[in-house]
């Protein structure tokens, strides 16, 4: 193998870890109980909750420098929450589930080197509003 061919491996193998963003999900405002199991209250509890329909989110958190500097901040979603559980009349939300994946961006490594070529997550929240006694 050639120095050269060595020397972007290695290029590629340090900078991958390096693109992406940093920041938080938040539920500041978050209304109404949610639970990431598939119940408001203890497992124990006779009657399920009745599920009155699901949810999908979906936003992107940006940054620049290597994860060094944020271009989108904190993603609240407690407002898009609020207003579902709202609309369907539910009184919390069940099996939220948050994935965090790489944006296709992220996937061309040689403009990752550029240090102020800016990175991307993407971020996909749902769950289940529901009604309990």
């Amino acid at each position: 193998m050639s120095a050269r061919w060595l020397a972007a491996l290695a290029i590629t193998a340090t900078t991958s870890a390096c693109v992406g963003t940093r920041g938080r999900v938040v539920f500041d405002e978050l209304r109404y109980p949610a639970s990431l199991s598939p119940y408001l209250r203890p497992a124990t509890d006779p009657a399920p909750p009745e599920v009155l329909g699901k949810f999908h989110i979906d936003d992107r958190a940006w940054g620049i420098l290597y994860r060094q500097i944020e271009l989108s901040g904190d993603v609240d979603v407690s407002e898009a929450i609020n207003a579902e559980v709202e609309r369907l009349g539910g009184n919390g939300v069940i099996n939220l589930r948050v994935t965090l994946t790489q944006c296709a961006i992220d996937a061309v490594w040689l403009l990752n080197l550029i240090p102020m070529w800016p990175s991307c997550t993407s971020i996909e929240i749902d769950g289940e509003v529901v009604r309990s006694s």
